[in-house]
């Protein structure tokens, strides 16, 4: 038994919910570990995961019929562009900072301009 206040007892139950909400089912991991806990412990009390035994069943079922294809791709040639726009007194140093930042990525190039604002001209 668990023995702690309401509002504790409250705010790991919307925790759990927002927890499921933001998770993903991973069916193989599942299979493994159904498949682990039948081995410890047999057919018995599958309840303690939240399962019954024909739930459990069903389940082992579905993931020995699932088809693995693999498929054939190719490399991605496609460049990107990004727009970096300011006042041009920091045009010096956003320029640097995006070289420091690029650095590691030697396939990627950080080119310097400016554009006479429209609404100037």
């Amino acid at each position: 038994m668990w023995e702690v206040d309401q509002a504790t007892a409250d705010g790991y139950l919307v925790a759990d919910n927002r927890l499921g909400e933001l998770s993903h089912a991973d069916l193989e991991r599942r299979r493994e570990l159904l498949v682990d806990f039948r081995e410890a412990f047999g057919d018995g009390d599958f309840s303690a995961l939240g399962f019954t035994l024909p739930e459990v069943e069903k389940l082992l079922k579905e993931a020995e019929a699932i088809e693995i294809r693999e498929i054939e791709t190719k490399p991605v040639a496609d460049t990107f562009w990004i727009t970096v726009r300011g006042p041009l007194a920091s045009q010096a140093y956003a320029l640097q900072r995006l070289q420091e930042l690029m650095a590691e990525l030697p396939d990627v190039s950080v080119e310097l301009g400016t554009v006479r604002d429209a609404a100037v001209a």
